[in-house]
């Protein structure tokens, strides 16, 4: 059972790879989101290094080149999380679009819930790479699991109030031109009528 749960791991990184690939510039426009490159070629280079490392990856875990795979799988998971949660803490994650390897996703976004299921998924990478399995670590993985789940909810809703809000305050009322100003004597010149203030 843990060599079929480390192949279907394998067989996802390697889908989400294909997937960043045939969407490259949804990806590169999501590097470019995280403002940690700027120059164009080096943001290209480096959304390229990411999606041959993942494929690499998931084919490593997929044929269980261990230690290997795991540790490296780990490793950049851990990149991501902590690139994931510098954007956050300096505010920059508001306007951020995901990665776009669940391409079904049209209104997806970065928030803490990413966090969280990153540590889902390097806790299930570390659980299947022991012998014997380490149902620990797999019961941990699922919190995580279940816990960014739940953030991404509260998430949402919270960013549905943000916007309700930000639409009620831009939404300005027409006033009523008060009589005696230029737009009160413009509207009487037209109508042929002078309203005088009582």
């Amino acid at each position: 059972m843990p060599d079929l749960w480390s192949c279907m791991s394998g067989v996802s990184f390697v889908a989400h790879a294909v997937v960043k690939l045939l969407r490259f510039d949804v990806f590169t426009a999501a590097v470019r989101d995280y403002r940690v490159l700027t120059h164009p070629r080096r943001i290209f280079c480096f959304s390229l290094c990411v999606v041959t490392a993942e494929f690499a990856l998931g084919c490593a875990l997929a044929l269980r080149w261990e230690p290997f795979a795991t540790i490296a799988s780990v490793v950049l998971v851990l990149f991501f999380s902590f690139v994931t949660i510098f954007a956050l803490l300096n505010g920059r994650a508001r306007n951020m679009r995901t990665c776009g390897c669940i391409p079904w996703r049209k209104d997806s976004f970065v928030g803490w819930h990413v966090v969280c299921r990153n540590a889902a998924i390097i806790t299930l990478l570390i659980s299947l790479a022991n012998r014997p399995l380490h149902i620990g670590l797999l019961w941990t993985s699922i919190m995580f699991a279940c816990l960014s789940a739940g953030v991404y909810i509260v998430e949402r809703r919270l960013s549905y109030v943000r916007q309700v809000r930000d639409r009620r305050h831009s939404f300005k009322p027409r006033q009523k031109p008060v009589a005696g100003s230029a737009d009160g004597l413009a509207r009487a010149t037209i109508t042929g009528s002078v309203e005088t203030p009582v």
